[in-house]
C-alpha cells in the first residue's frame, strides 16, 4: 500500500502544497494529481494523518472529511529521499548492465568515488535500499550469506537485462511494459514419464505448483559457493559440482523442463546426502528442497 497508494498521495500533497502555498487541498485535487480514485485518496489521507511525526496539517469537518492544509518538513524530506532513490536506481542498474560477465559487489558501485546524484554523493545505505528494491522486483539476483537478507554479490536477471537494454534502467517504464520475471507454472500429473512435479504439504498433495526460478537459481549458487569447504573426496565434489552446474543451466535456460529440474534436484540431494559429517550440508539440502519443492 505504501508504494502504490500512500507514497503517491504524499508526493502529490507535497507538490500541491508547494504550488498553492496556501489554502486547503481536498481529496479531489489529490485524486487528479495521482490518478487514484477519490475513495482511495480519502483512505490514504486518513492513514497518513496518523503518522508520527506528522506529515501534514489538516482540517477536519463534521462530516469526517479531512482536507490537507500544508505539508510538514518531515514529509518534504521523505519525498525528496524517495525521489533521490528513484534517480540512483537506474544508475545502479545501468552500472550492472556494464558488468554482465560476472557478479558484482554492490559497494563497487561507489568506487573509485561515489557517484553524485542530485548534488550529493550516493551512500552505502542508499545502495542497500536500491538493492533491496531491485531484488523484490526480480531485477537482480545473487548469492546470500547465511543469516543475511540481501545478496552480497549481484547481477542482472533476465528481466533486469530487459529493463536496462530496452528502458535504460527506468523501472517504471519496464513495469508499464507489463513484463515480469519468468516462473514455471504447470499442473502435476503422475504418469511416470518425469514430465510433471508433485508438491506435497502437511495438508496433502497439490495439483499444481510454481517454481520461483530466482529462488531456485540462488539455492544452487549457494551450493556451488559452499562446495570448496564441504568435506568429501575430490571425486564426490566434482560429481556434485557437475550436477549443480547442470541444474543451474536448466533453471536459467529459456524453457526449463519440470521433469528435468526434479531429476537433477534429486540428484543434487543424493550428492549432499553422501557428504560426511558436515553441519552445512543439511542447510543446503533444505534450501534445495524448498526451492524445487522436493520432499526427499
Amino acid at each position: 500500500m505504501w508504494a502504490d497508494r500512500d507514497l503517491p498521495v504524499l508526493a502529490a500533497i507535497v507538490r500541491l502544497a508547494e504550488d498553492h502555498h496556501a489554502g486547503s487541498i481536498g481529496p479531489e485535487a489529490i485524486a487528479e494529481a495521482t490518478g487514484l480514485d477519490v475513495p482511495t485518496v480519502r483512505t490514504a489521507v486518513r492513514e497518513l494523518a496518523e503518522h508520527d511525526p506528522p506529515l501534514f496539517t489538516t482540517s477536519k469537518f463534521l462530516s469526517g472529511e479531512i482536507t490537507v492544509a500544508d505539508a510538514t518538513g518531515h514529509a518534504r524530506r521523505m519525498v525528496r529521499s524517495v525521489n533521490r532513490l528513484a534517480l540512483i536506481r537506474p544508475k545502479f542498474l545501468n552500472w550492472l548492465g556494464g558488468h554482465t560477465d560476472r557478479y558484482m559487489e554492490p559497494t563497487e558501485f561507489l568506487l573509485p568515488e561515489p557517484p553524485s546524484v542530485a548534488g550529493a554523493a550516493v551512500t552505502e545505505a542508499e545502495v542497500a535500499t536500491v538493492v533491496s528494491n531491485a531484488v523484490s522486483r526480480q531485477l537482480i539476483e545473487g548469492p546470500t550469506r547465511w543469516g543475511a537478507e540481501l545478496p552480497w554479490r549481484v547481477r542482472l536477471t533476465r528481466e533486469g537485462l530487459i529493463c536496462v537494454q530496452e528502458h535504460a534502467g527506468d523501472v517504471d517504464a519496464w513495469e508499464n511494459r507489463g513484463s515480469r520475471a519468468f516462473t514455471l507454472d504447470f499442473s502435476t500429473t503422475v504418469t511416470g514419464d518425469h514430465n510433471a512435479v508433485t508438491a506435497h504439504s502437511p495438508h496433502g498433495s497439490a495439483t499444481s505448483t510454481h517454481i520461483d526460478t530466482g529462488e531456485a537459481a540462488n539455492a544452487v549458487r549457494q551450493l556451488l559457493e559452499a562446495l570448496p569447504i564441504l568435506p568429501g573426496t575430490e571425486e564426490q565434489s566434482a560429481d556434485l559440482r557437475e550436477t549443480a552446474e547442470e541444474l543451474l543451466a536448466e533453471v536459467e535456460g529459456e524453457n526449463p523442463q519440470p521433469g528435468r529440474l526434479t531429476a537433477l534436484g534429486r540428484k543434487v540431494l543424493d550428492g549432499l546426502a553422501a557428504v560426511p559429517g558436515s553441519t552445512l550440508a543439511p542447510l543446503l539440502v533444505e534450501a534445495v528442497k524448498r526451492a524445487f519443492h522436493l520432499t526427499s
